[in-house]
């Protein structure tokens, strides 16, 4: 297990990950990193005296907001394409749609795995 610092609302934390994880948690970090200050630049006030927990407490109530819209966009996204697809028979539409379907259904499954 590698260890690795990563610096997030401008405090270092170490973060144990695989080798070949490095690179990613980097990135999440650093678009963690971004997604606070940008909150703390709009809402300076919201922040004066909370600690990181709380702020990252905050954030995570955030994304999960953002995977519950995600959701909320492929329900969509798959009641539409079926109405669709259901209104066109011809063999190519058919197929495109049964296509679009199924990436659909793929990032539906990656969104609920968080």
């Amino acid at each position: 297990m590698a260890v690795i610092e990563v610096k997030i609302n401008n405090k270092l934390y170490q973060i144990g990950c695989e080798p070949e994880e490095k690179a990613k948690i980097k990135k999440y970090a650093s678009m963690l990193s971004q997604k606070v200050t940008k909150f703390e630049k709009e809402n300076p006030i919201f922040f004066l005296g909370l600690n990181n927990e709380r702020v990252f407490l905050f954030q995570s109530l955030s994304f999960l907001e953002e995977i519950d819209n995600l959701l909320t966009t492929v329900k969509t996204l798959q009641r539409e394409v079926a109405e669709y697809r259901n209104s066109k028979v011809n063999t190519e539409s058919l197929e495109f749609y049964q296509e679009l379907e199924k990436k659909i259904d793929q990032i539906n499954t990656t969104i609920r795995k968080f």
